[in-house]
Parts: structure tokens; C-alpha cells; sequence
């Protein structure tokens, strides 16, 4: 899943986009039962595609590439004036990555919930870290990334695709 996150949220202080829309959907399942691995806003905003990531992915589809570049042109605009370079985070693709190449993440496995019934609070992901009442982790949160790994594969996968599809 990508949502939520430990450091804080995108759009509020507390909150991230996707699990501040439908806090109770993300409580329900984050509290379900079923495996989850969570990719929040601490490894999203880490991994990064830069500007020549996509130039280069342009060098083998012009079109796509392009487009890439343009979609991304005020998100990369905004990361360099924060000092992060001509840079943008494909947040979503983060988890897809991750399927593909766990190896290249770090994960630690948590006691996670998701605040949806306080106005200030809202979306917000937080640890339950107790030290007197145990604690079974029902998250394995990905919270780290090999920077120059992500932005391989994800070119490399992008760039595979486009070859597969030439050659149609």
C-alpha cells in the first residue's frame, strides 16, 4: 500500500493524501488481519527520479519521455527549489517497485494504526510502541530505499517496456 507515514503528513501536519481522504478504509485494513507492507511518505519522498532519469528514458521513446518530463516539470521545479534537485517522487510506484525488488528496501515490521476519528488528527499512521503492553506487529513498514537501485529499476523496467512495445 502506499499511504500514510511515521514523519508526518502531505496535506495536512498530520495526515498523508491517501489515508487522509478515507481514514476508516485505511484503519480497516491496516487492523485486518491480512499482510500488509506499507510504503508512507518516509521512503516515498526518498526516492526519487531525477530530471536525466527521465532524459534518458526520453533517448529510447521521445514521446513518453517527454510527457514524463512535463507531468513532472512543477513537481521537479518544487523539489529543486527545496534543495533536492531537479528531482520528483513517484510515490505510487514505490510499492509496485517493491514487489519487484524487495531486496532494494528496508523494512521493519510495526504496530501500526491510523487515526480516523479526530478532525486534528486525521489520516495520521502512528506506531503503538509500548513498552509494557506487547506488542504483534501488523505492518511491515518500508522504511528505507538504495537511492541509485530504485532509480535503475525503475528506468530499466520503464525502458524494457518500451522495447517490448517497439517491437510489437
Amino acid at each position: 500500500i502506499m499511504g500514510g507515514g511515521l514523519k508526518g503528513g502531505n496535506i495536512t501536519t498530520t495526515g498523508e493524501f491517501n489515508f487522509y481522504v478515507d481514514p476508516h478504509a485505511a484503519h480497516v485494513v491496516i487492523k485486518s488481519g491480512i499482510p500488509v507492507v506499507l510504503a508512507g511518505l518516509d521512503v516515498t519522498e526518498v526516492a526519487r527520479i531525477y530530471k536525466e532519469d527521465l532524459e534518458e528514458i526520453a533517448s529510447y521513446d521521445e514521446r513518453l519521455g517527454q510527457f514524463m518530463l512535463t507531468t513532472n516539470e512543477t513537481s521537479m521545479s518544487i523539489y529543486n527549489s527545496l534543495g533536492f534537485g531537479m528531482s520528483c517522487t513517484p510515490n505510487d510506484v514505490v510499492p509496485i517497485v517493491h514487489l519487484l525488488h524487495p531486496e532494494i528496501f528496508e523494512t521493519e515490521d510495526l504496530k501500526i494504526d491510523v487515526s480516523y476519528d479526530s478532525c486534528e488528527t486525521r489520516g495520521m499512521t502512528y506506531v503503538d510502541a509500548r513498552i509494557r503492553v506487547p506488542q504483534k506487529p501488523n505492518v511491515q513498514m518500508i522504511m528505507g530505499v538504495d537511492l541509485a537501485r530504485f532509480r535503475a529499476e525503475f528506468k530499466e523496467t520503464v525502458i524494457t517496456y518500451i522495447q517490448n512495445t517497439n517491437n510489437r
